[in-house]
């Protein structure tokens, strides 16, 4: 119940159906759990890698209202936009990126294991010498754009870094960003900021809500809305999830019901404008080049 009143104080803050570009615009992957899936590129035409300044400068040229941009705490307290808790993957680092001070990431090359052939080759080695770089950076260089932030590790220090880089924001960029990550570290950012605008579920904390409506769907026209479905506003849905009845049943009864939903791993406009017909608030995409000019 606390978390359920605690949801319903931070307010929507509302503005146009949002495209969010998911780590910018880069080369997508499959996921390949237990594997580098960066062995795997798919080309998308991007000269760079994800989480970036081009990654971010390029996605926001093809459309999206903001990136979703992941965080990482280095050992000498800094947080980095970067992906993986590991280096090996990506670059030519080894261990942990929380085993390294800022300084020694930058000499690493977040391209060096970027391959499109599963390892034969590696063309975009040696451009990414000095890519991993601090959030505060991301903030200077792109001042009046919203971000949506996925920090990792959901440590206090990280947190607490992070207040102290939103700092650097203006009020009307914070009051459009987003948040991924524990709700817990979400209601400190709004006590903080209470301008801050919304937090995003992942997969796990819907988990219960999307389940019982899989299992049970006609209940939701029987006017029985489940309470695990009410502890969030905003609730993101993996579009390559199985709906028995399709989303457009299940949208009317979330929206009457006050929540928001976003559409995650969409890859098509025209499935985006499908959802934003049936009312969805936005959607998270790994493809953000594909909306271009649409």
């Amino acid at each position: 119940m606390k978390l359920i009143l605690c949801s319903l104080i931070y307010s929507f803050v509302s503005y146009s159906f949002t495209i969010i570009a998911h780590k910018g615009f880069h080369n997508n992957h499959a996921n390949e759990y237990g594997k580098c899936s960066t062995l795997n590129l798919i080309d998308m035409g991007a000269e760079h890698g994800e989480n970036t300044f081009a990654a971010v400068e390029k996605a926001l040229f093809y459309g999206a209202d903001m990136a979703e941009i992941d965080l990482q705490l280095t050992k000498d307290g800094k947080l980095v936009v970067f992906h993986d808790s590991e280096l090996t993957c990506k670059t030519n680092g080894k261990g942990k990126i929380s085993d390294y001070t800022l300084k020694e990431l930058k000499k690493l090359d977040a391209y060096y294991n970027l391959s499109f052939d599963g390892g034969k080759s590696y063309p975009l080695r040696g451009r990414g010498v000095g890519e991993i770089r601090e959030l505060s950076e991301y903030i200077k260089k792109f001042p009046h754009t919203p971000f949506h932030f996925n920090p990792k590790s959901k440590t206090d220090a990280e947190l607490d870094r992070l207040i102290d880089i939103l700092r650097l924001m203006s009020k009307e960029s914070r009051s459009k960003s987003a948040f991924w990550g524990a709700f817990w570290q979400y209601k400190k950012i709004k006590k903080v900021f209470p301008e801050f605008n919304i937090f995003l579920t992942n997969g796990w904390q819907t988990l219960h809500c999307l389940n019982f409506v899989r299992i049970w769907p006609l209940i939701l026209s029987w006017g029985i809305f489940p309470n695990s479905c009410k502890w969030y506003n905003n609730i993101t849905i993996d579009l390559d999830d199985y709906f028995p009845y399709g989303f457009e049943y299940y949208s009317q009864y979330f929206i009457k019901n006050g929540i928001h939903l976003w559409g995650y791993n969409v890859i098509d406009p025209s499935q985006a404008e499908k959802l934003k017909d049936l009312g969805w608030a936005g959607v998270i995409t790994p493809n953000i080049k594909a909306f271009y000019a649409k």
